[in-house]
């Protein structure tokens, strides 16, 4: 079970915990909604806790920074219905000085939130961005990236992934005049092999619905689209230019 604290400190981002330090909203997931609501209650917190200390002592600045508190829990509560672990989070006053006593917690759900709705269909992506862990989910509209637990999948499957996406990184980093060298060409045509086979191995593991998308990184785009329930699955559809590069070292 992870600890959190929200935190309205105005060099701070609203939420940390005593281990990890302060936490973005890729760090846990949280929607834009929320994020935002949170980055504008440390703004408004922010204005108050800048005035001198002897407008802050003023009834109508205790005034404020109880409404803001106020504020600081209903975010708690929020945060709570979307958080997808198990956590226990406190409240930090900035204009009171003090941590809250009350604790609020929420117990790890027994059904993985990715796989309990089994009817619809998930769309993924396989990609090798050093800067992720390999499959994101493509309709995130932050990071995407998942996790092993999100997914289910066997330890040996996921370090297959993590060993894939290290192997591409010394491509991702190649300048435009080494990456189209013969031998370049050649080591991407074999990790995107790599990439399309781990898909397939994705689809057996997988216990839900899911379509999965393949992204060369070598390449620079989107080569395949595969279904993951068996009486759907068809041939992928292979980018022709991805062909034409390839065709020359593919029997090599």
């Amino acid at each position: 079970m992870r600890y959190l604290i929200l935190d309205a400190h105005y060099q701070s981002i609203g939420i940390r915990s005593p281990t990890e330090g302060y936490l973005d909203k890729k760090d846990l997931r949280l929607s834009y909604h929320l994020w935002a609501e949170i980055i504008d209650w440390r703004d408004d917190y922010a204005s108050t806790l800048l005035m001198p200390s002897k407008k802050i002592e003023k009834a109508s600045s205790l005034k404020k920074i109880d409404e803001l508190d106020k504020r600081g829990i209903e975010l708690i509560k929020k945060l709570l219905d979307e958080l997808e672990f198990a956590v226990k989070i406190q409240y930090y006053s900035e204009g009171r000085q003090c941590l809250f006593p009350a604790v609020y917690k929420k117990e790890k759900t027994k059904n993985n939130p990715f796989l309990e709705k089994k009817h619809d269909i998930r769309y993924l992506v396989l990609d090798a961005d050093y800067n992720s862990t390999g499959i994101r989910d493509e309709f995130d509209e932050f990071d995407g990236s998942l996790e092993q637990d999100d997914l289910g999948i066997s330890d040996r499957l996921w370090d297959e992934i993590t060993e894939w996406v290290l192997d591409y990184v010394p491509i991702i980093l190649m300048g435009i005049d080494e990456i189209v060298s013969p031998s370049s060409l050649k080591k991407i045509y074999e990790l995107d092999k790599r990439g399309v086979a781990l898909i397939q191995q994705l689809l057996d593991e997988l216990e839900c619905n899911v379509k999965i998308r393949y992204y060369s990184e070598g390449m620079l785009g989107y080569l395949s689209y595969y279904k993951a329930n068996p009486s759907l699955f068809g041939k992928p559809y292979v980018n022709e230019f991805h062909n034409k590069v390839f065709s020359n070292i593919k029997n090599e």
